[in-house]
């Protein structure tokens, strides 16, 4: 027997309880009782989590759950059900999605670390600057509140004319779970050894194809590219089309699969696609009309179109606000992102695995970080991020997601549209200029991607904008 552990216990105690009261109820054969364990040593580490502000630090101790989520997981790919499966793929992904975010308060000092982190400084200074700038977003109170999963017969209840599918890849299989308003389907694709190599090259591949390579090495690249993508979706979308039909679709995948550009697998492309954190998490954000009347428009230095791909889209907005040149400060386009629905950055962009909330776009007087869109007083509802690789997130404790578009989703964002790859400058004006279009139009935002992205081709650079929510 486990002995009873007091509640003032260290957290990792406590959750080390559940994790082993849970395995002796599964060894007995009662893994109904494992996973009751299992839920209630994750309500209790979302209770602790939700006491820090910062997703940096909810992301980082993360960790402490991520056993009891796992195990949790691995039990609902092996019991068959599959409410039993989407309740535990909603508890599992994203654990700092489910702590409802706080504004954090004014800080100058925060602000003055960051103003002196764009501009030169030495070695020394810049590991200074970094673990003062992070240390003082730790400081921040959490709210306390944790947001509960819904439930598969909720979600078909909700769902409207969508269809949400569940990548689940657990106790080596890959598992998608289908639901619409009328069913609710587990679909078995098979061994996840199956991804390893599809995956591994993934990124390099798209990165390449958008370089300006000359024709026949050009196209050849490319067609490789055309062909791991094609591999991609027989493993993960061919088997569950029937399925889908012709409906807007929601993703929820694994953190494994977090570099997947999921418009341009067949079967997906062409179709209004959300990624989205949670099914819970995409529900909420769809309780309130979305904002899209007032539109800014950042273009960055060194990007060789990005002035003219922001000057042109931004005419399909009345009265849009537009920053180029010197005037694209990062107090400037903080004040703009306050004041704006929908917020165009064009701009080089970087994706820091070490520390993503470092990650950032290049404006004209340095770095416009993660750490201060977490310091904004208002955000948009609509991020597009015509920036590369800023659509990548690193991956912590397995399931956890952080960067760029995690940190926009985390301040309050509704819906942010962005690459995980390189994107040709060429590419990226040719799809933003039809994008604002459909958006100015009044379509969703995964509906105007979905109008706006070319056909696949070999004979052109791949175009992988996700829309994220």
């Amino acid at each position: 027997m486990v002995g009873p552990v007091p509640p003032e216990a260290p957290i990792d105690v406590r959750l080390l309880e559940r994790e082993l009261r849970a395995e002796l109820a599964v060894a007995a054969g009662r893994a109904v009782a494992g996973l009751r364990e299992l839920r209630a040593g994750l309500d209790d580490f979302h209770l602790w989590q939700s006491s820090f502000g910062s997703l940096d630090l909810q992301t980082n101790v993360a960790g402490h759950g991520r056993t009891l989520a796992r195990r949790g997981l691995e039990l609902a790919v092996e019991s068959g059900e599959t409410d039993v499966l989407f309740e535990w793929s909603e508890r599992s992904r994203m654990l700092a999605s489910r702590v409802q975010p706080v504004r954090p308060p004014s800080d100058p000092q925060l602000a003055a670390d960051l103003a002196e982190l764009r501009g030169e400084v030495s070695p020394e200074r810049e590991h200074e600057l970094r673990e003062q700038i992070r240390q003082r977003a730790w400081r921040v109170k959490g709210s306390g509140q944790v947001s509960d999963p819904i439930s598969l017969p909720e979600l078909r209840e909700r769902i409207g004319g969508h269809a949400l599918v569940g990548y689940v890849v657990a106790a080596g299989r890959i598992v998608a779970l289908v639901a619409t308003d009328d069913a609710a389907t587990r679909i078995d694709l098979g061994e996840q050894a199956a991804l390893g190599s599809l995956l591994g090259g993934l990124l390099p591949d798209l990165d390449v194809a958008a370089t300006d390579l000359p024709g026949p090495l050009g196209a050849a690249v490319r067609g490789d590219l055309t062909a791991r993508l094609q591999q991609l979706s027989d493993l993960l979308v061919a088997p569950i089309v029937d399925r889908i039909g012709d409906r807007p679709v929601v993703l929820t995948p694994s953190a494994v699969l977090a570099a997947v550009p999921w418009t341009l697998l067949s079967g997906f492309t062409g179709r209004p696609v959300t990624v989205a954190q949670s099914a819970t998490a995409w529900l909420s954000r769809a309780d309130t009309p979305l904002r899209t009347q007032v539109a800014g428009f950042v273009a960055g230095p060194r990007v060789m179109r990005a002035a003219d791909e922001v000057a042109h889209s931004a005419t399909a907005w009345r009265g849009s606000h537009i920053l180029t040149g010197a005037d694209a400060t990062a107090s400037a386009v903080s004040a703009l992102a306050a004041e704006v629905d929908v917020l165009h950055l064009a701009a080089h962009g970087h994706h820091s695995a070490d520390n993503p909330l470092f990650s950032g776009l290049e404006l004209a007087d340095g770095t416009w970080y993660g750490y201060d869109i977490d310091g904004l007083s208002a955000v948009p509802d609509v991020v597009l991020l015509s920036a590369c690789e800023v659509g990548r997130s690193t991956i912590r404790w397995g399931e956890e997601l952080i960067g760029l578009v995690g940190a926009w989703l985390h301040a309050g964002a509704r819906a942010v549209i962005a690459s995980p790859a390189v994107v040709a400058d060429e590419a990226a004006y040719e799809v933003f200029s039809r994008l604002h279009g459909a958006l100015a139009k009044g379509l969703a935002p995964a509906e105007a991607l979905a109008e706006s992205l070319p056909a696949a081709t070999t004979d052109a650079p791949p175009a992988p904008f996700v829309c994220f929510s």
